[in-house]
């Protein structure tokens, strides 16, 4: 039996919300407000870095503890935030990719003038100020550049046949289009995510404003980027693969991509490895028939280190692996920003960005973990403060890394405190009968603190939260596993335990308690 007493409680706004049975064990790293915060399933700052920027980009934490940042370039830290390294580039946007050598793949924007692009076949009613075309620059940690592709290198138009470029695009998907746009802005392909995978030494980047996922064959030296021959693809650093839009590139085909972000290589060893999957934002202005956002998973049509086009001249799949998306769709839209990755039980971790609102969805959709960024514009929400509209609260991306990753051995990863902030404490006493009670996260051998919040999951589904502990009944032992969770084993048939607590009501009252 599990005895509660609450009164005047405020609402469950803000940080941790849903923490279910079959929730992947793992810490979540975020980044909002000059710091990078790394958050255990409990909604615990477990570490935290002080990057001091505006970045909304979470990073990319290393095996030995090395923390990658994204900010106009590149910043490496150690696990004692120490600036280890930084390449500084103002042109370099969005994101980055680690390589296992310590180098850094990076978006970054280059630039045309009018008269350049008119040069190379732009129709000159499409441009609206000088133009931004992708480039990629390989960067090691002493700050040069060893490798670099150049959209520009790899163009087609059919617009004036007395410029540079001029050919049927139609035959060439391999090139891209110079006048294919969404719109007239000098950013007119806007390259939003960038994945490296070393097996194939293949790079992908998420062009949004063309609907489109590319990968381009980075065996090549630089000379090769630059033209249509080379490297173990022998096509040089023309397109190996894009998906999303056949019109780009003047196939007929349905468009399965909507102004997407985040797109990725699923990880060796983890469900669906090898497939593709991002955060389709979607949106009538993006081409979708509605404002709704969806994570979508894709198997691409590897054939050894190249891809097979359909009979029908298109890129495949037509069909996706698994998808989300909500009953009522227009319940799930982001905009912009997002992002999406696969975890290592099979689960999904989504971040719907311009709400910085993240969960985690099993392959069924079911909602096992959520969490709403409490850290606004203009500082830390109270737990039960009115989350402010959108983009307010707002996260580029978040990242889960298992309990096991290399990075975390030998580290105290002690809970700290939640981020957001507490008014007000109450008292909470639990009898119960059951042999053990699960607590998340890890208690240990550790003191709970005045504003720190710990889910409590019973045996019957029931969840509470609670600032600190003690045994008021009974002899309790402490099984610290791992850091994830702890179990506190009944010796007795009754035990009694006093804390203090803030209370979600719906989760009393939703979860078995009425």
């Amino acid at each position: 039996m599990v005895m509660l007493s609450c009164f005047n409680v405020s609402a469950q706004t803000v940080g941790l919300q849903i923490h279910q049975a079959g929730t992947d064990l793992g810490y979540t790293m975020i980044s909002r407000g000059g710091s990078a915060y790394l958050m255990d399933n409990g909604g615990q700052i477990v570490h935290f870095w002080n990057h001091g920027t505006n970045s909304k980009h979470p990073g990319y934490l290393q095996d030995n503890g090395d923390w990658i940042a994204v900010s106009k370039g590149v910043k490496r830290y150690n696990w004692d935030g120490d600036l280890l390294w930084e390449y500084n580039n103002m042109d370099a946007h969005h994101d980055v990719a680690v390589m296992a050598n310590g180098n850094v793949l990076l978006l970054v924007w280059g630039f045309k003038t009018n008269a350049e692009a008119i040069a190379a076949g732009r129709n000159p009613e499409l441009l609206d100020g000088n133009l931004q075309p992708m480039m990629i620059y390989e960067v090691n940690p002493q700050g040069e550049v060893v490798w670099e592709w150049h959209v520009w290198d790899h163009l087609i138009q059919d617009f004036d046949e007395n410029k540079a470029n001029f050919g049927v695009v139609a035959d060439h998907p391999e090139l891209v289009d110079i006048n294919y746009m969404r719109s007239p802005g000098s950013d007119w392909l806007h390259g939003n995510a960038i994945d490296y995978n070393p097996v194939l030494d293949q790079i992908m980047v998420l062009p949004r404003f063309v609907n489109e996922i590319w990968i381009i064959d980075h065996s090549t030296d630089t000379t090769q980027a630059a033209s249509h021959s080379g490297g173990q693809t022998g096509m040089g650093g023309d397109l190996l693969y894009r998906w999303g839009n056949p019109a780009a590139y003047r196939a007929i085909g349905p468009q399965m991509n909507f102004g997407g972000h985040n797109a990725q290589w699923i990880k060796p060893g983890l469900p669906g490895a090898g497939n593709i999957i991002f955060f389709n934002n979607g949106g009538t202005n993006y081409g979708r028939n509605g404002d709704y956002s969806s994570v979508d998973e894709l198997t691409p049509p590897l054939k050894g280190f190249n891809y097979e086009m359909l009979p029908q001249g298109v890129y495949g799949p037509l069909d996706l692996v698994w998808t989300f998306q909500k009953n009522i769709p227009e319940d799930f839209f982001s905009s912009f920003i997002s992002g999406a990755e696969r975890l290592a039980n099979g689960n999904t971790l989504i971040d719907e960005g311009d709400k910085g609102f993240l969960f985690e969805v099993t392959g069924e959709n079911e909602v096992v973990w959520q969490y709403q960024n409490p850290i606004e514009n203009g500082g830390i929400l109270h737990q039960g403060d009115q989350v402010p509209f959108a983009p307010a609260t707002s996260l580029f991306r978040a990242s889960r890394y298992p309990v096991d990753h290399p990075a975390f051995v030998g580290r105290d990863l002690a809970p700290l405190a939640p981020i957001e902030q507490y008014n007000e404490f109450q008292t909470l006493t639990v009898s119960s009968a059951h042999p053990s009670i699960l607590v998340y996260p890890s208690l240990g051998q550790h003191s709970i603190g005045i504003g720190q919040k710990l889910p409590l999951i019973a045996k019957n589904n029931g969840q509470y939260l609670f600032t600190s502990w003690s045994v008021i009944v009974g002899d309790v032992i402490v099984d610290d596993l791992f850091s994830i969770h702890t179990n506190l084993l009944m010796n007795t048939t009754a035990s009694t335990i006093h804390a203090h607590f803030e209370l979600n009501p719906d989760w009393i009252f939703g979860h078995g308690f009425e």
